[in-house]
């Protein structure tokens, strides 16, 4: 039975001093984490101890999945839903919830903690745009983003601007696959911290510029929550466009639905990866 289970899973656990992450070894080679071996067998109880007592709730070395994977393979919306509470990345599937990735009930769960549902193919007609710019890197973009949204936000009504618009965290140049330089420091690129807003003719502070924006086509997939999880977001809007034969360019936008602070948990943002041209015209939705 399931108690019994458990029982010998903590014998060995907090009287052998077993290593929750150890996968057993066979003849032909090591087998699964102890972990996706409970979420395989339908043992929610099990990887919930298993993680209480330091299980690695992502992919180990020895498995080809993670748990969150696993389970939503099952349709084990009951474990999907502990694994969340623990804190897994609701985007760690990799791909969009529609290429079926998740059962109906594991997917309602994982859209409420913001996985991405469905990337789709959009063309954003032209805007003005009222914009702060700087080269950052991920460890100072925070900083820059909360106060050049707090200037804007706060002065705009001063130089003649109407926001008309959500705001726009927009990325030239940012690989997320790559946070690195070749010397091993955190990469730079630009972020510019941009609101959308009717035509100005006052004059702006002198770190202030106003710019058109020509018409953005994109690949687009809407998440929430914190940084982790809208990186994560990331990876799947970009694998999508290329699995779709297009290709991405060096812009990502980030259009906040809703704000609160840079990295805050209760952000929705729609991500837009920019696409270069194809040679085959892209589906409406892109299924991976």
């Amino acid at each position: 039975t399931c108690s019994a289970l458990t029982d010998t899973v903590r014998e060995l656990v907090e009287h052998r001093r077993g290593d929750v992450n150890r996968p057993p070894r066979y003849d032909y080679g090591p087998g699964i984490s102890p972990i996706n071996a409970a979420v395989l067998n339908g043992h929610t109880s099990i990887a919930e101890y298993l993680l209480d007592h330091g299980a690695n709730i992502e992919t180990s070395e020895a498995d080809i999945a993670s748990p969150l994977a696993l389970a939503a393979g099952r349709g084990d919306a009951a474990t999907v839903e502990m694994l969340l509470k623990h804190g897994v990345n609701p985007n760690a599937l990799g791909r969009a919830l529609d290429s079926g990735a998740a059962s109906a009930d594991a997917r309602q769960r994982l859209i409420k903690h913001g996985a991405v549902d469905r990337v789709f193919f959009r063309e954003v007609p032209p805007m003005h745009l009222l914009c702060i710019s700087q080269v950052v890197d991920d460890r100072s973009r925070e900083a820059f983003a909360n106060r050049a949204v707090a200037e804007l936000s706060r002065s705009a009504k001063e130089v003649g601007a109407r926001i008309v618009g959500p705001l726009q965290l927009i990325y030239r140049g940012r690989n997320p696959r790559k946070p690195r330089d070749a010397q091993g420091d955190p990469a730079s690129y630009e972020l510019e911290v941009a609101f959308p807003v009717y035509e100005i003719t006052h004059s702006l502070p002198p770190s202030w510029y106003y710019r058109t924006a020509t018409s953005f086509k994109c690949a687009a997939g809407q998440t929430s929550g914190p940084r982790k999880t809208i990186d994560a977001g990331w990876h799947i809007v970009e694998e999508a466009t290329w699995q779709s034969g297009l290709a991405p360019t060096y812009e990502t936008r980030e259009v906040y639905r809703k704000w609160n602070s840079f990295g805050a948990s209760g952000n929705v943002v729609e991500i837009q990866c920019g696409l270069f041209g194809s040679t085959r015209a892209p589906a409406q939705v892109f299924r991976v």
